[in-house]
Formats: C-alpha cells, sequence, structure tokens
C-alpha cells in the first residue's frame, strides 16, 4: 500500500496532465470511442478523470466562453460517451457493470445537467449539426456530445426505481430540453425523447406532471403548432414530425390537460397532419416500416384516443371531411401491419358509433366525396376491404332505418349515391362468396 505522501505525489502528477489547455487523457478518449467496447477499460478511465474536474466549478456560456474550459468539458463529455455506451443495450449489460454504473451515476448527474442548464436550454441556437460549420468549435462539439449522451444515459438511469425516486430535478430539465428541442428542430435530441416516453410507465406519468405543472398550455400549444408549418413544408420535416407526434399522443392521455387541449387542438392538428401525409409521394409512403408510415401511425394512434373518448370526439374528427378519405388512402400504400391494425380498430369505433345521428350524417358526408369504388381494387387489402365493407353496410342500414322513423322529402338513400350503392354490393357479393368457400 503507498504511503501518503506517494498518493499526492501520484495525484499531482495526473493533475499535470490537465494543467495546459489541451486534449484530456488520451487513454480517457480511446476507451470511450474505441469501436471495440472495453467495459472495464472504460469504467477505469471514468473512475479516475471524474475524480480530475468539478461541474461546479465550471462556468460556460457558449456566446462568451471563458479559459479553461477544453479540459473539462472534453473529458466531462468522454466520461458521458463512455457510460452511455455501455447501458446502450439494457438486455446484455452484465449486474456488475450496472452496479458500477449506479455508483458513478451521482458524479455523472451534475455534468449532464451542467450540458442541459447551460448550453441547450440557455444557447439552444448554438446546439446544430456540427456538419453544416466551416469550422466546428470545440467547445460546442463537446457540449452536443455530452448532451446528447447524457439523454441516452439518463432516459436508462431514470428507469430505475432505485434512481426514479429521488430524479425530480433531473426530470424537470429533462421537460424543459424537449419543449427547447421542439421549438428550435433539434433533431439530435428530439428524436430521443420518446424512450422516455414508455406507456403507462411511471417516468411517463412523472414527465407529464412536469409539463403540465412547470411550462403554460399556451407555450405546449405553439410548440405542437409547428407541426402544421411542418407538415406544409415543401420539404418536409418527416423526423421531427414523428419525433413530436409521440409526445401529442402521450399529452393527449393525460386526461387532466383538459378538453380544450384534446379537443380543439390535438385531433385537428392529427387530422390534418394525417390529410397531408398522405399526400406524399407514393414511393417514400409505401416504404415499409419507413419514415412515412410511422408518421401516419402515430397520427391515426392520436385520433383514436379521442375516438375512444365517445361520440362527441367522434363527430369533432369527421367534422373534417378529409379524415375518412385519409383513412381510406391509407389502406391503399401497402400499410404495414401496425398500420392495417389500427386503421382496422379506427373504423370499427366509428362503425359502432353510428347509432349517433350527428356521426352518422358525418360519415354521410365525408362518403359523398370520395371515390369509394377503389375498395373493389384488386390490390386492396383483404382484412381493410371488410372493415370498409361493414361501415358501408351499416351505414345503409341505420339511414334507412332513419328515412322508415322519421321520412325524408329528398328520398330514401341520401347517405351513398349509386356507384357507392353499387360497390358495396359487389364487395359484400364477393366477401360473402369467400366466406361460404372457407367454410366448405
Amino acid at each position: 500500500m503507498p504511503q501518503a505522501s506517494t498518493r499526492r505525489h501520484t495525484q499531482r502528477g495526473r493533475r499535470q496532465e490537465y494543467s495546459d489547455d489541451g486534449i484530456p487523457c488520451t487513454a480517457l478518449v480511446d476507451a470511450a470511442f474505441n469501436k471495440t467496447l472495453n467495459p472495464s477499460e472504460i469504467l477505469q478511465q471514468v473512475r479516475r478523470n471524474l475524480s480530475l474536474i468539478s461541474a461546479s466549478d465550471v462556468h460556460y456560456d457558449p456566446a462568451c466562453p471563458g479559459p479553461g474550459l477544453t479540459v473539462p468539458l472534453a473529458t466531462s463529455s468522454a466520461c458521458i460517451h463512455g457510460i452511455s455506451r455501455l447501458v446502450k443495450d439494457p438486455k446484455t449489460i452484465r449486474p456488475h457493470i450496472l452496479n458500477q454504473v449506479i455508483d458513478l451515476w451521482p458524479r455523472l448527474l451534475p455534468w449532464i445537467m451542467l450540458f442541459f442548464n447551460q448550453v441547450v436550454l440557455r444557447r439552444p441556437e448554438s446546439f446544430i449539426d456540427t456538419a453544416t460549420e466551416s469550422k466546428p468549435d470545440a467547445l460546442l462539439t463537446f457540449s452536443r456530445t455530452g448532451a446528447i449522451s447524457g439523454l441516452v444515459l439518463s432516459s436508462f438511469m431514470l428507469k430505475l426505481p432505485s434512481i426514479l425516486h429521488d430524479s425530480q430535478d433531473m426530470i424537470s430539465c429533462v421537460a424543459r430540453v424537449w419543449i427547447v428541442s421542439s421549438e428550435h428542430r433539434l433533431v439530435s435530441l428530439s428524436e430521443l425523447m420518446p424512450v422516455f416516453f414508455v406507456r403507462d410507465g411511471p417516468l411517463t406519468k412523472i414527465l407529464v406532471q412536469t409539463v403540465k405543472q412547470e411550462l403554460s398550455v399556451t407555450r405546449v400549444t405553439l410548440v405542437l403548432s409547428r407541426l402544421i408549418r411542418d407538415i406544409d413544408c415543401v420539404d418536409i420535416a418527416w423526423d421531427v414530425i414523428r419525433d413530436d407526434l409521440a409526445m401529442v399522443r402521450v399529452l393527449s392521455e393525460d386526461p387532466s390537460l383538459g378538453l380544450s387541449f384534446c379537443l380543439a387542438k390535438s385531433t385537428p392538428w392529427a387530422c390534418y397532419i394525417l390529410s397531408r401525409a398522405i399526400e406524399a409521394p407514393r414511393r417514400f409512403l409505401e416504404e415499409e416500416d419507413g419514415l412515412g408510415q410511422i408518421v401516419i401511425t402515430r397520427c391515426i394512434n392520436c385520433i383514436q384516443l379521442a375516438l375512444l373518448r365517445g361520440p362527441c370526439w367522434i363527430a369533432q374528427a369527421l367534422k373534417h371531411t378529409h379524415f375518412l378519405r385519409s383513412l381510406l388512402g391509407c389502406s391503399l400504400i401497402k400499410p404495414s401491419m401496425d398500420l392495417s391494425k389500427i386503421l382496422s380498430q379506427v373504423l370499427e369505433v366509428i362503425t359502432i358509433n353510428l347509432v349517433w345521428r350527428g356521426i352518422l350524417r358525418q360519415v354521410r358526408k365525408s362518403f359523398a366525396k370520395m371515390n369509394i369504388s377503389v375498395i373493389n381494387s384488386p390490390g386492396f387489402p383483404f382484412k381493410l376491404a371488410q372493415s370498409w365493407v361493414t361501415l358501408l353496410e351499416v351505414v345503409e342500414h341505420r339511414w334507412l332505418t332513419r328515412t322508415k322513423l322519421h321520412g325524408d322529402s329528398k328520398g330514401t338513400n341520401l347517405c351513398m349515391n349509386k356507384e357507392v350503392v353499387l360497390v358495396f354490393l359487389q364487395l359484400f357479393f364477393h366477401l360473402t362468396h369467400n366466406v361460404c368457400s372457407a367454410k366448405q
């Protein structure tokens, strides 16, 4: 065991490595960024280097950086990045590695908070892609690495009950980071946010509560309204829309945000975004599990949350007469299994609620503006055709029943035109024939 004087001499020697304003310990950088992952080497270098720096001594403003910041920012970002790589795949992390990461978390957290508070939240405009810069700023490069890797690491650590229990400040900071990343289109951060929103998880509930407590509904509304501007652009930012829709769904699932948010804002926006998304180039939309189908699926998920709340919500969605037309368009783009499933569920919800006069009238108006004959095309998905035929059958039956009970001077079949009736009869015969053949 070395004597005290020897330990002091060793520590003094280590600090000497960081006395200049150059790159930190080469061994740390090699361990953190090497393609070959070496957990023991990363943990050893992180422990060693974290003991030589302190976040409380660092005050960094990207607009006017002070001297002596290169070493602590480079060192801390490398430490955070190295540990985030260890937890990237939670299924393969070993227990003894996880225990050491948990031990290091209190020492990494101040640095992650520093990158969030002093860079992302204070100067979000500086958080741009370094590829667009002719001369990348070294401090900003370190800060971006620290913030992005810190978000990845935080999303893992906050799922641990022992960490989540005492992390209100961290969750509050993450909520503000999401808002800022959406406001300023920081895609490198916003694309990482959905991992925080595991459905029905305790972290989701805490984060939504934090958004409600610390951010006004007006500000959240302004952020979400960017989706409209994004979808109306010539070059649609599909990645931004995809990530923001994940948050729209989470916020829509929380009824305490109030009727006005979901009914007056979330649902109409989602209906409009769906109508514009379906107008994208066909080749882009038909890529299974591509960005186009992911955006469409998340849009319909948001709308379905409203539909499941009752007839007034369904009527609100159907007031946008392009909604059913958009659903029909989604059925024609070779939908993935997830998209087909959610389409069938939405059509089923509408069919069940046709007992309400307002919904029946809105569906009738929508059908009058649709080319329903496409359902009879050879490439139309069979299961979705069944859902559409069921909807058509129930609409026809309900409208005829209502006409007989209440009378109507304009005729007995105002719900569907002759083309719709003909297509309906052809499809009904075709499906009935297939079912009978299957039984035989």
